[in-house]
């Protein structure tokens, strides 16, 4: 594949942005192939090396704002039926019921998103908790012991011990949980994009 044909490939599967968004993209990667021409690499060599068109696409699709592909998908369609004002009015009459239904999947696939977020976010508000209780241990046991109770110093002590225990232990898993959360909730947020993009653009 050369430089043309790659590009072409490209374009065809971002048909969806808008205009701006497709020269930008399509820019950057002609920038890459030159630059690698010019390092010495052949034309089909330096294309080579790059992603595929749809793997591309898909990449530039998932960091794209959801707004910029709305407005792209939504002059797409205009464009398509610049010539059919049946096809025009159909759309209009019946946008209540699709734009409702599709508005509404978003939301929820949103709101899904939203809660593994929040997730992550409350394991890590859980852990921090759970340490500032062993250290507001810590503060009471010197307090028992400058008072001279020591029962109730070893105790709180052996409190603080076990919650900073408990977290350093468990803190490798909650991470490992926190990651794989944020990363479902992205999974989610390119799929609310996904709503609004043709599947054939990628």
């Amino acid at each position: 594949m050369n430089k043309q044909e790659y590009l072409n490939e490209l374009k065809y599967r971002l048909k969806n942005l808008p205009e701006p968004e497709i020269e930008k993209s399509l820019a950057f990667y002609a920038e890459i192939i030159d630059d690698r021409i010019e390092e010495g690499a052949d034309e089909e060599s330096a294309v080579a090396g790059l992603a595929s068109p749809e793997a591309a696409a898909k990449e530039i699709l998932a960091d794209m704002p959801l707004g910029s592909i709305v407005r792209g998908g939504a002059k797409q369609v205009k464009k398509r039926m610049g010539g059919k004002p049946l096809l025009v009015v159909l759309a209009v009459i019946g946008s209540p019921i699709w734009l409702t239904l599709l508005l509404a999947a978003a939301i929820v696939l949103f709101s899904v998103a939203i809660v593994l977020a929040a997730l992550w976010a409350s394991l890590f508000i859980c852990a921090a908790a759970v340490f500032g209780a062993g250290l507001l241990c810590l503060v009471q046991a010197a307090a028992e012991f400058s008072v001279g109770n020591p029962p109730l110093g070893v105790f709180s002590v052996g409190a603080a011990l076990v919650l900073v225990s408990a977290v350093i232990l468990l803190w490798k898993p909650l991470a490992g949980l926190g990651r794989l959360l944020l990363k479902a909730a992205r999974l989610w947020i390119r799929k609310i994009k996904r709503l609004f993009v043709n599947r054939r653009a990628v």
